[in-house]
């Protein structure tokens, strides 16, 4: 499929996701929790760089690291340096000896992947250049593509099942219920729905060529791949007994995010909302950049967003203002709401008085930083812990619900919002407040 993880959840897909996460232990849930994305090349001589930096986590030297949008930046000592010699002799002597064939490449990647998972840190980790593309997608909001949502259907067909709106699709030959038989004359038969969605995607302004069946017909469709934004944010209004409440949901805090979050706070406003519910369930985080300029948009200048622990130094992040929305505000968690979602529920249940509704966080209280490697591929590493504004712990802890509502389990796909208990509980607090204000 060329995208799949953007389509509302039913109930009983709720419910299905709900069985799938009680099973899980926590290194199974892929948290997103990346603060700062870094584009910085490493050769094979930075590689060696690299391994000083996991021998630091590991205690053997000592190592600076400063966290900052500066090039990584190591210093050493003459220890150091003879750690830097052995490494470069090993790798040299298994390039020059070693009996069989090896590549260069699959070398260094494998000394990063084993320096990386030394740290025995699940929030630190190497992420090999195909699946990069994916990790991409989730930090900068947007793919290359055409703009389709393929899955596989009962037949074991690939299906066409959406169609994104003003994308390069919109205006092809292309229907839903159309079924995927090849990718510029490749077969598509035996791979998965993720392997296609990465045959379709490619650079801006090229061409790919599929072949669909719709019917008894079989015919080829060109289309030019453009950006293709990514919807993390949707909002609607809520009514009940004369009050009208608004609601946003948030289901990534990816670079666009922020923009789209206040386009739609901005259409509310205009139509005269008395409340706000912010919904961050199963929200498993993103840049925490993007969730303290939200957050922003709630608590003036004065107010801390969170802290900031390095080496036991406490730093507090302030708003960056405007702060200009004061009215009642209730947010939505649950314990696949993750990083930076959590940031954004404790701020302003800690410095703005919302009222937090639903069940207890995950309790990712760690930061990361990321680096893009010349491979394509990325490492990330933890380097701080962050706190609430009070200076509370929150990892492996959660964000504390002040009211808690458990999900209601049901079958009946129709009616989810009346069935949404933790949705209905907001908005019967939102009611009230705005009664009363």
């Amino acid at each position: 499929m060329e995208k799949d993880e953007k389509k509302p959840k039913s109930n009983l897909l709720r419910r299905k996701q709900k069985e799938k996460q009680e099973q899980m232990t926590e290194s199974d849930v892929e948290v997103r929790e990346v603060i700062v994305e870094k584009k910085t090349g490493f050769n094979t001589i930075e590689v060696v760089l690299i391994a000083i930096l996991a021998l630091a986590f590991g205690g053997v030297i000592g190592v600076v690291l400063a966290y900052t949008a500066k090039p990584l930046s190591i210093i050493t000592n003459t220890e150091s340096l003879s750690d830097i010699e052995e490494v470069e002799k090993i790798y040299d002597n298994l390039l020059s000896k070693y009996y069989g064939e090896i590549d260069k490449q699959t070398l260094s990647d494998a000394a990063i992947k084993g320096m990386i998972d030394s740290l025995n840190d699940p929030y630190s980790t190497y992420i090999d250049a195909e699946n990069t593309d994916d990790f991409d997608e989730q930090i900068y909001g947007y793919y290359v593509g055409i703009g389709t949502e393929i899955t596989l259907n009962d037949e074991n067909q690939f299906e066409v099942t959406n169609i994104f709106e003003n994308t390069p699709a919109t205006n092809a030959n292309i229907e839903l219920h159309d079924i995927v038989l090849k990718v510029n004359d490749e077969d598509v038969s035996g791979k998965t729905v993720s392997d296609i969605g990465k045959m379709i995607q490619g650079e801006i302004g090229t061409d790919v060529t599929i072949t669909l069946q719709r019917g008894e017909k079989k015919f080829d469709v060109t289309v030019t791949r453009d950006r293709i934004d990514l919807i993390s944010v949707s909002s609607q209004i809520f009514e009940k007994n004369d009050k009208r409440i608004g609601y946003i949901k948030i289901t990534n805090f990816a670079s666009n995010t922020f923009n789209q979050f206040q386009t739609e706070l901005n259409e509310l406003e205009k139509n005269n909302i008395e409340s706000l519910i912010i919904d961050v369930r199963d929200n498993l985080g993103g840049q925490l950049e993007v969730a303290s300029q939200i957050a922003s948009l709630f608590l003036t200048k004065d107010k801390i967003i969170y802290q900031l622990s390095t080496n036991g130094i406490i730093q507090p992040i302030y708003s960056t203002g405007p702060g200009t929305f004061q009215k009642p505000v209730t947010v939505l968690i649950n314990g696949a709401t993750a990083s930076a979602s959590e940031v954004l529920a404790i701020a302003l249940q800690e410095s703005a008085n919302a009222t937090v509704v639903g069940l207890p966080s995950y309790g990712k209280g760690t930061i990361q930083e990321s680096y893009k490697l010349s491979t394509g591929a990325t490492i990330k590493f933890t380097v701080q812990e962050w706190l609430s504004p009070s200076g509370n712990a929150i990892n492996g802890i959660g964000v504390k619900p002040d009211i808690e509502v458990s999900e209601l389990e049901s079958t009946d796909e129709t009616n989810s919002l009346e069935n949404d208990t933790i949705l209905q509980t907001a908005i019967t607090i939102m009611q009230n407040n705005s009664s009363e204000s």
